[in-house]
């Protein structure tokens, strides 16, 4: 494509008319074939997160779903999505491990040798698991400390 950009420029003054037409239409060819390759390889993406990591994120909000109502729990942080809103979180509110626990736990008890495993081709998946995996949820334990502090009090 940049050489065929590149032509028209250098011998822009040298083609005849046709030569010219031809050019401008290969090089408009060339541009949309790059723009539809890249839609398709987007959409490719797209997809294989939507295949990869939709069955992890279901996992991982059942999970928290479910330690969240065990605890009482009115909001639970994914501080991945909140890095710089967050001032300071003790490392006591970390409750990733947990959750990754559970997670694993209910795979093994149905059988699954890996619970963030893909359902087909587990390369792709290698950086979207470690996504998953690095995410920090975080309880907010001294709100709810602090209600259970009033109640106890009246």
């Amino acid at each position: 494509m940049n050489d065929l950009a590149n032509r028209l420029r250098t011998q822009d003054s040298v083609l005849s008319t046709a030569a010219r037409a031809q050019l401008n239409q290969d090089l408009e060819a060339a541009q949309l074939a790059a723009q539809s390759m890249q839609e398709e390889a987007q959409s490719t993406v797209t997809q294989m997160q939507q295949d990869l990591l939709g069955p992890v994120e279901q996992r991982t909000v059942a999970a928290v779903n479910t330690y969240a109502n065990e605890r009482g729990l009115k909001i639970v942080l994914d501080s991945s999505v909140l890095r710089t809103g967050l001032v300071f979180v003790a490392d006591t509110s970390d409750i990733t491990t947990e959750i990754i626990r559970r997670i694993a736990a209910n795979a093994q008890e149905s059988g699954q040798q890996n619970a963030f495993a893909a359902p087909q081709d587990e390369n792709p998946s290698n950086r979207f698991q470690q996504r998953i995996r690095t995410r920090q949820l975080f309880d907010m334990g001294p709100f709810n400390a602090r209600s259970e502090a009033r109640q106890t009090e009246e």
